[in-house]
């Protein structure tokens, strides 16, 4: 199995909401190609409290030490979706990936998916949720689809490309 953990409830809603606010007012740039994917993408924007506190959790978890060496956060409407080839595209690794989902509303949609030839895990779309997934091995992840359902919400997370070094 995939070396995977998921946190609920990491992130109060205090929080998320301030952190969601700055980084909505910094922008996105709309990212579309049909074969890989259609969200909106920001890497600009930096949120060092955050970052510092699951980078301290990832390390804790894995029991090495972590620095990270990219950001991406992103932004899903209705009909967004990121397929495995946009994550053969943007991933950094091989590392360690932590995701934080600092969405205003939960939805039985938008899961990130990670694959791997021995197994899978599926991050549910969860405020305050963060996951921790080991991806020094060959993996892929794709974030579903946002159906008609999930209305006029929007999905915002943030995910860290992490690297194991000396601490």
């Amino acid at each position: 199995m995939i070396g995977f953990d998921y946190h609920a409830d990491m992130v109060d809603e205090a929080t998320r909401a301030a952190v969601r606010e700055r980084v909505v007012a910094g922008g996105f740039e709309r990212f579309e190609i049909a074969d890989r994917g259609r969200y909106e993408l920001s890497g600009a924007h930096g949120e060092a409290e955050l970052t510092e506190t699951l980078i301290a959790l990832a390390e804790r978890q894995l029991g090495v030490g972590l620095a990270a060496v990219a950001q991406r956060w992103t932004r899903l409407r209705r009909g967004d979706y990121a397929l495995f080839k946009d994550d053969q595209r943007r991933w950094t690794g091989p590392g360690v990936e932590v995701c934080v989902d600092v969405s205003a509303a939960a939805s039985q949609e938008g899961q990130i998916v990670y694959a791997a030839p021995d197994g899978g895990a599926t991050v549910p779309q969860r405020p305050g949720g963060v996951a921790i997934v080991d991806r020094r091995r060959p993996m892929a992840r794709y974030e579903r689809y946002l159906g008609v359902r999930f209305a006029d919400g929007e999905i915002v997370r943030l995910a860290l490309a992490l690297t194991v070094c000396q601490r």
